[in-house]
This record gives structure tokens, C-alpha cells and sequence, in this order.
């Protein structure tokens, strides 16, 4: 995620989490910031928020930030990277024919999609 992604989409201040180390994305360098990350389900096929828990997911390893740049075709998605949704255990079905996504915790945690 960029930095005008994290102000604009999540209304937080890079400057407001702390610092845990740096890492390379597609060769530019990346703050890891210590964050959490809350996931909201959607009503299936619309925008809209279900009326259902949000699921945390904790990230031992936090959160990557690009510095924005000149020339950035930013958004670039996914934001929520494989290695995160591979530590809590998610399930990510992807079906390209309706465009639907499908992330589900575990049963005893709840479903989202």
C-alpha cells in the first residue's frame, strides 16, 4: 500500500505507527509499519458493508508502506498480500467468469464474501 492509500482509505498517519524495519517491493524500498489490519465483510455483489463482525487480523510482521512517487499507476491491488492472508488461515477463492472474491476465516470465526 502507498501512502496516500493508507491516509485517504484507512484515515491513518503513516507517522502515528511505529517504524519495524524496511522491505523491498518490485525493487523500491518499504517502511514496515506495526499495524493490525480489521476486515469487513461486504453484502455479497454490492459495496455495501454486511451486517456481520469485522475479523482481526493480526500481523506479527505489520504492514509494508511505499513512498509515492512520480509516475506510481497506483491503486495496486491486492493491498492485503498472500503471506498475510497465509498466517491467519484465510481461504481466497477467486472466480474470474461473475468477478467474485471469496475470503473465509475459519468456520468457528465467521465467512466473509
Amino acid at each position: 500500500m502507498t501512502v496516500i492509500q493508507l491516509t485517504v482509505w484507512a484515515g491513518v498517519e503513516p507517522s502515528s505507527l511505529r517504524r519495524s524495519g524496511r522491505v523491498r517491493i518490485l525493487g523500491r524500498e518499504a517502511a514496515q509499519l506495526s499495524a493490525n489490519v480489521w476486515l469487513h465483510g461486504n453484502v455479497a455483489g454490492q459495496r455495501e458493508l454486511a451486517d456481520r463482525p469485522a475479523f482481526l487480523l493480526e500481523l506479527t510482521q505489520g504492514i509494508a508502506v511505499l513512498p509515492e512517487s512520480p509516475g506510481d499507476n497506483y491503486p495496486r491491488l491486492p493491498l492485503l498480500g498472500l503471506r498475510a492472508l497465509r498466517w491467519a488461515k484465510l481461504r481466497l477463492h477467486v472466480d474470474c467468469g461473475p468477478c467474485r472474491v471469496t475470503l473465509r476465516t475459519r468456520p468457528w470465526l465467521g465467512v466473509f464474501g
